[in-house]
C-alpha cells in the first residue's frame, strides 16, 4: 500500500467534521475547509489543503519504565534495556526490585504456564 489510511473516529476527536453525501466527503475544522474526497472502490480518496507552513511539530518523550513495559506486552527488563541502547525507546533509570502487578499475577498461577493434554482418542475426518 502506497497511501496513508485515516481514521474517521480519530479525525473527529481532533475536531474535524466529516460530512458524507453523494459518494463524497467534506472535511472542516471549526468551520474552516480542510479537505474533500471521493469514493473509489469502497475507500475515500482525500485531498487536503497543504498548510505545512502553519504546522508545529512536537513530541513527548515518556521515560516511565512501567508504561514502556506494558506497551511492549510485559517484556523483561533486559529487553527494555536493549531497546533503549538502540535508541528505540528513551533511556531511563529503573529499580531492579520493581514488580509489575500483571506479571506477578501471571507468575503466581503456575497452571497457566503448562500445556494441558487432553485424554481420549483423536477425532478423524472420513
Amino acid at each position: 500500500m502506497t497511501r496513508n489510511l485515516l481514521s474517521g473516529s480519530m479525525l473527529c476527536r481532533q475536531g474535524i467534521k466529516l460530512v458524507f453525501e453523494s459518494n463524497k466527503v467534506v472535511l472542516t475544522r471549526y468551520g474552516s475547509f480542510v479537505g474533500k474526497g471521493y469514493d473509489c472502490e469502497g475507500m475515500f480518496h482525500i485531498s487536503i489543503i497543504d498548510n505545512s507552513a502553519n504546522i508545529f511539530y512536537s513530541s513527548y518523550s515518556n521515560k516511565n519504565i512501567d508504561l514502556w513495559h506494558s506497551r511492549l506486552c510485559h517484556v523483561n527488563n533486559e529487553a527494555i534495556v536493549r531497546l533503549s541502547k538502540m535508541d528505540i525507546i528513551p533511556t531511563y533509570n529503573y529499580d531492579k526490585n520493581r514488580k509489575c502487578e500483571v506479571c506477578v499475577c501471571k507468575l503466581s498461577n503456575p497452571e497457566s504456564r503448562f500445556i494441558r493434554l487432553r485424554g481420549g482418542t483423536p477425532h478423524h475426518l472420513s
